[in-house]
């Protein structure tokens, strides 16, 4: 009987600890989710520099303003016709600078001269008074006469093209034109980079060159050329369209080449050349004011 209650006793022992230990097992929920966020790694903020004239839109596009008239010093690049063909090409844009430095003045850089004045603007018409400035004289192939009278004659500016200023002057309808890069045009004449060899001349004076390679001239696309004339040589600019050439003086070098040379004689005909052809044969001709006056070039192979 003893036996029989002890066995019962720890049977009800037993039963006890098994419910006590089931009440320690948490079942979890069957909708309880993780809310803890996971964490990136090796991840940031991503740093993006824009240029003061940048914005974003908000579907993250970038869009980028080309500059403002008072937003860039514009270096004079070229004077073209209405038509857009090059009048003259400015072979060293950054010497001819002009910056609207707020909404009515300017300053300008000539050459060798600088100077500033003021400007008045409405719309896409636009007077610029002549300023005041220095007087150096900066060589007689120096473009600050040019550059400072066609300011004058200004009336109007565009800025249709990022980068670019195009200023039109007032009588001829010619367009002074500006880039905020100082990229300048090229000229598109069938001369161009090609070397040539001075073989004759016609007219008043007929000569035939006895060493017509001592007598060279290369012209660049860029508006300048080299120049060999017997001992001396030298560098210039030149304009040019589909039938006009106007050489500006060089910067030769002052060597004496003897009383037989024809250095003289062949620098000063340049100086008088208007216009020019080329044959069938590939000769270029440098037509002076009277078409019968003309240097005559074969071309350097």
């Amino acid at each position: 009987m003893r036996t029989g209650s002890l066995l019962v006793a720890l049977l009800a022992l037993l039963a006890v600890a098994m419910l006590v230990a089931a009440g320690c097992t948490t079942t979890p929920p069957t909708n309880q989710t993780n809310t803890t966020t996971p964490t990136a790694v090796g991840t940031g903020t991503p740093v993006v520099t824009l240029l003061p004239t940048a914005n974003v839109t908000p579907n993250g596009t970038v869009n980028v303003t080309a500059p403002s008239l008072t937003d860039a010093t514009w270096q004079w690049t070229a004077i073209q016709s209405p038509a857009g063909a090059n009048l003259t090409v400015v072979s060293a844009p950054q010497n001819y600078t002009i910056t609207f430095t707020n909404a009515t003045q300017y300053s300008f850089k000539a050459d060798c001269n600088v100077g500033s004045g003021t400007y008045a603007k409405n719309g896409s018409t636009i007077t610029i008074q002549p300023g005041v400035s220095t007087l150096i004289f900066c060589g007689n192939q120096s473009l600050d006469s040019v550059f400072l009278a066609s300011l004058k004659n200004v009336t109007a500016y565009d800025l249709t093209t990022p980068g670019k200023l195009v200023l039109t002057l007032n009588a001829t309808g010619n367009k002074m034109v500006f880039s905020s890069t100082g990229v300048a045009p090229t000229i598109s004449a069938p001369f161009v980079n090609s070397t040539y060899r001075w073989v004759a001349r016609s007219g008043s004076q007929s000569i035939s060159v006895p060493s017509p390679d001592r007598y060279t001239i290369k012209f660049n696309q860029n508006g300048t050329y080299a120049l060999r004339a017997d001992c001396n040589n030298g560098t210039g600019n030149f304009t040019a369209n589909a039938t006009k050439v106007k050489i500006n003086p060089a910067n030769l070098t002052k060597t004496y080449c003897g009383d037989a040379s024809l250095d003289k004689t062949y620098t000063a005909g340049l100086g008088q050349v208007t216009s020019y052809e080329i044959d069938a044969q590939g000769r270029l001709a440098l037509i002076m004011v009277s078409p019968n006056e003309r240097l005559t070039f074969t071309k350097v192979a």
